[in-house]
């Protein structure tokens, strides 16, 4: 009667170890997904603020004063 609750109790153990061990691992790797994801599109967001500071700036240059505005529009995007 022993054996029989041993060997059962081993066969849950091992049952339970093996529907966790993935459970764990596609946590760890939907969380990495999730941070990949957020860096990406805040590196999308960075690239088109510092393309319109860019393009401010060189119309600044070419324009003048009338595009001052627009160019610091743009300075505080960046800054923030």
């Amino acid at each position: 009667m022993d054996d029989k609750i041993l060997v059962a109790g081993i066969a849950a153990l091992a049952a339970l170890l093996g529907s966790l061990i993935p459970q764990i691992f596609s946590y760890f790797k939907d969380r990495s997904e999730r941070e990949f994801v957020k860096q990406k599109e805040q590196r999308d967001i960075q690239i088109l603020v510092y393309e319109e500071l860019l393009l401010a700036l060189q119309d600044v240059m070419n324009n003048g004063n009338p595009s001052f505005p627009a160019f610091q529009k743009a300075i505080l995007k960046v800054s923030l």
